[in-house]
């Protein structure tokens, strides 16, 4: 007869419950070495077929039992309220509950993701008109602090002649020369003159100063024409002295010269102009 020597270790009552319940899961030579066993342990077939009817009558009670429990379980507060706030991960699994024999449990875990998803939705609808309500005020501001920039810089008056002259030891041309600063209708435009020469500058406006840049056109080498639109200095009140690249003003006269100038206000001459 074949061997099965997990079976020797088995309880008399385990040994009757694969005979008579669990034979679909034993090989028929299991079942037949399990019969022997109870005999060499003194049992007679009878006595294994009332045991077996009490076992039966136990199982029956024991399942009756898990069933009841199961209807009743419940999940705890702490649960629901897990499930309601991840209920977009809540939605993916559990979904086998009533057919496990727990009814209360899916019950409390569908009113908890459905709690979960008005909550979110809830809090949306709630927050929309906030957001436009914030998003309008913050519009306010913005427009707002543009009106008083744009009152504050209108209000803002550079105009007048500005005489430099060039202390810079490293650059060939040292000639003198005045910035010619217009406003009208609070818009500022600026003119630099260099001896006879005149250069138009476009002028940017910031309550820090005054940013000219350069409206130069020229040609260079092989009558290759470039525009000129680079920032050549800033000025402010408190300032008497600017640092622009030469170059930058008068690049067409320049090939020979080393580059930077250190310029020094000598004297502004206010002007008359229609603000």
């Amino acid at each position: 007869m074949k061997q099965f020597p997990k079976l020797n270790q088995a309880l008399d009552d385990e040994l009757i419950f694969i005979i008579h319940f669990q034979s679909g899961d034993y090989q028929a030579d299991a079942i037949l070495y399990a019969k022997k066993l109870l005999q060499k342990r003194g049992l007679s077939e009878t006595d294994c077929k009332k045991r077996s009817e009490e076992l039966g009558r136990e199982f029956e009670i024991e399942e009756k039992n898990e069933i009841a429990r199961r209807k009743e379980e419940s999940y705890s507060v702490l649960e629901l309220i897990v499930i309601a706030l991840f209920w977009y991960h809540a939605v993916f699994s559990n979904w086998n509950l009533n057919n496990d024999g727990y009814p209360k449990k899916r019950k409390q875990r569908l009113i908890a993701i459905l709690s979960g998803i008005l909550l979110y939705v809830g809090m949306i609808l709630i927050d929309i008109p906030y957001m436009k309500k914030q998003q309008k005020k913050n519009l306010n501001e913005i427009t707002q602090i543009g009106i008083n920039d744009s009152i504050s810089l209108a209000q803002i008056n550079w105009s007048g002649v500005y005489t430099f002259s060039n202390s810079s030891n490293t650059t060939k041309n040292s000639e003198d020369w005045k910035l010619l600063i217009t406003k009208l209708k609070h818009r500022h435009t600026g003119t630099l003159i260099i001896n006879n020469d005149s250069s138009k500058l476009s002028v940017d406006i910031k309550k820090g100063g005054a940013t000219f840049y350069t409206q130069i056109e020229y040609a260079i080498i092989n009558e290759v024409e470039f525009t000129s639109n680079e920032a050549l200095f800033t000025l402010t009140h408190q300032q008497n002295s600017i640092f622009t690249q030469w170059e930058n003003i008068r690049p067409h006269s320049l090939i020979n010269s080393n580059g930077f100038g250190v310029y020094f206000l000598k004297e502004r001459e206010a002007t008359t102009t229609n603000k």
